[in-house]
């Protein structure tokens, strides 16, 4: 058997699995095209920024076009975001920042200093 032959016969039969694969990306793409337009994407949110976040519309369009692509109710995304465990830090802060008692705050600290644990108990730097 040819390589080409080979090739032919693997395509016919994942063509089931390939035509599944493009049914979901078909699927998500009109989910985020949909978010495009919900959240009134335009050229100027895709505009440069000075890094500090002063004026930039994009920043936000792009948490809120997440969100309503993956269903959720509010989105943050960043380059910033380091990993996974940074992230999660970060979710927890801004879900915990507004309480304003002692005793949240001290749950607070706990949290992320318990998070700091499993993220240095890990000799490769991820949670177990």
């Amino acid at each position: 058997m040819t390589a080409e032959e080979l090739i032919k016969q693997s395509e016919k039969q994942l063509a089931e699995n390939f035509g599944r694969a493009d049914e979901i990306s078909e699927y998500n793409q009109e989910k985020v095209l949909k978010a495009f337009n919900k959240n009134g994407i335009a050229l100027r949110h895709f505009n440069a920024t000075t890094g500090y976040g002063y004026g930039d519309d994009g920043r936000f369009a792009l948490g809120d076009v997440f969100a309503d692509s993956l269903g959720a109710e509010a989105g943050i995304v960043s380059p910033a975001l380091l990993s996974g465990t940074h992230a999660l830090t970060v979710g927890y802060a801004l879900r915990h920042h507004s309480r304003r008692d002692i005793r949240g705050r001290k749950r607070f600290v706990e949290r992320f200093r318990n998070i700091l644990r499993l993220y240095a108990a890990d000799g490769r730097g991820k949670i177990r």
